[in-house]
């Protein structure tokens, strides 16, 4: 890497740009160091957070055509961060791309990298349709992203109120028609709602605000959002990676498969381009004979697949398919990021909902609803002990714990335990294979039980999936007899 000046300085160059706002068309183009020479960059789009404590940056090399995210030609730069920690990257034309990042002294450094490396174009070839399934019933469910389409205005979107970090979809560039209030061209409310759903709970574990609506985005600082835009074309999907933080569309996604019928397919899409504009490449595979594929096929046995990899191989293995973030571990993996690291450099992990036992709702009658026993595995080591007991007269459970999120992006394999407190036996382990949803079906003596629910992991990290990834929404649904009188019966 080539040393190129103290962030601080840096950073004070890009400033006066930043603090003219999205357009500051007044301020002085920038000199910005390669390895090998110095561009002038015309600052194009730019911002600052109140405290003014942290920039970014968009722009093009003075006397070229400005490139965005979904074309070839042109140049373009981006740089964000604070005086302590810039990063960014310069492309210079379609072959020559640079990349900026902070050291521990502080002082920026650049390096010649492939265009690829900062800008993605990504090749989905043909994928298929999945039908959008979760627990049952889902309208019990009281999160925003689980259930079906409910007229909800697609304009007004919103996955986590009140969450910091927001990653705008925006649809409204191409889709809304303005002048008929949210009235969509082309594609119905229901697609874009699920392919909303499908991006919402790929990042359900973090505290992300998913979002269609542009007034939540707006208020966001600026270090703290980014924007995947839509368009009606034939082109391929592209990102700029590592864009997360900066002004302008950080993924185009483009929704040009005729065939598609619902929404998830454009979700798994979008949720794969957001993940770039995180900072994550393609998962795909190095084999012993040196021969190379950019994008995994995942592993059919386990209806398993990477969410940065080939996504239409999984869309072909039916309901029961999953998802997932990785850190490449499966078998001739070509990239080991670890995902969910990467994604947590600007997203925070959402806390434990259930960090102590909590009591099973049953209703009267012995019914247990997903309405008031769901909960959220935000990581491997994530357990949720739900308990109940069981009267003197002995009883039952026919207890089903799946998934709660659409099939589109949710990413959970389900595995459950049940165990007898008083002597610590199993009475029953579920997490069969290639099937996401534990069953839990028992006759039970007197006493106290408890039911553990975990993400589950099938044969070994590298001809299998571990628990890695194994991360979303849970439900319990089913009947539990006999229950203790004053135990966790409810009304």
């Amino acid at each position: 890497p080539h040393r190129v000046a103290a962030g601080k300085d840096l950073f004070a160059l890009l400033a006066p740009a930043a603090a003219r706002g999205a357009r500051p068309q007044a301020a002085p183009p920038v000199q910005i160091a390669t390895p090998t020479q110095s561009y002038e960059v015309e600052v194009t789009d730019a911002g600052t957070d109140d405290d003014g404590a942290y920039v970014a940056a968009r722009g093009h090399v003075r006397g070229t055509a400005p490139m965005e995210v979904d074309e070839e030609e042109g140049s373009a730069f981006m740089m964000k961060g604070t005086a302590q920690d810039l990063t960014g990257w310069l492309i210079v034309d379609g072959n020559t791309a640079y990349e900026y990042f902070t050291g521990e002294d502080g002082v920026v450094a650049v390096a010649a990298v492939p265009v690829s490396h900062v800008k993605t174009t990504c090749d989905f070839g043909d994928d298929h349709d999945a039908a959008g399934r979760g627990a049952a019933p889902q309208e019990e469910y009281p999160t925003p992203h689980v259930g079906a389409y409910n007229g909800e205005d697609i304009r007004k979107l919103q996955s986590l109120p009140g969450a910091r970090k927001v990653l705008l979809l925006d649809i409204d560039t191409y889709f809304v028609d303005k002048a008929r209030g949210d009235a969509v061209r082309k594609w119905s409310k229901e697609y874009f709602f699920q392919n909303w759903q499908a991006v919402a709970a790929g990042f359900s574990m973090f505290e992300l605000n998913v979002v269609t609506d542009t007034e939540a985005y707006q208020a966001a600082s600026l270090r703290n959002r980014g924007k995947s835009c839509y368009i009606d074309d034939t082109r391929q999907s592209s990102a700029f990676v590592n864009s997360f933080g900066s002004n302008g569309c950080g993924s185009r996604n483009y929704n040009h498969y005729g065939r598609a019928t619902t929404g998830y397919r454009l979700g798994r899409v979008s949720l794969h381009e957001a993940g770039h504009m995180f900072g994550l490449y393609h998962d795909g595979n190095v084999f012993e004979d040196r021969s190379r594929r950019e994008y995994s096929r995942g592993i059919a046995a386990y209806k398993w697949g990477s969410i940065m990899g080939g996504q239409w191989e999984a869309s072909r293995r039916g309901d029961d398919q999953v998802l997932q973030w990785s850190k490449g571990d499966y078998r001739d993996a070509n990239n080991q990021q670890d995902d969910l690291q990467v994604i947590g450099r600007h997203l925070p992990r959402r806390s434990d909902d259930i960090a102590a036992p909590r009591a099973l709702w049953i209703a009267p009658g012995g019914r247990v609803a997903a309405a008031h026993n769901s909960a959220q595995i935000t990581s491997g080591g994530d357990s949720d002990p739900w308990t109940f007991a069981i009267g003197a007269g002995g009883g039952r459970v026919d207890l089903v714990i799946d998934r709660n999120e659409f099939l589109g992006g949710s990413m959970l394999d389900v595995d459950a335990t049940l165990v007898e407190d008083a002597t610590g036996r199993v009475v029953q382990h579920s997490n069969v294979r290639a099937a996401r949803r534990a069953v839990i079906r028992a006759p039970l003596a007197a006493g106290a039980y408890t039911l553990t629910v975990r993400g589950g992991a099938e044969g070994t990290p590298e001809s299998g999936f571990s628990n890695y990834g194994s991360l979303a929404g849970t439900a319990i649904v089913g009947a539990a007899v006999g229950v203790a009188a004053g135990g966790t019966e409810a009304g």
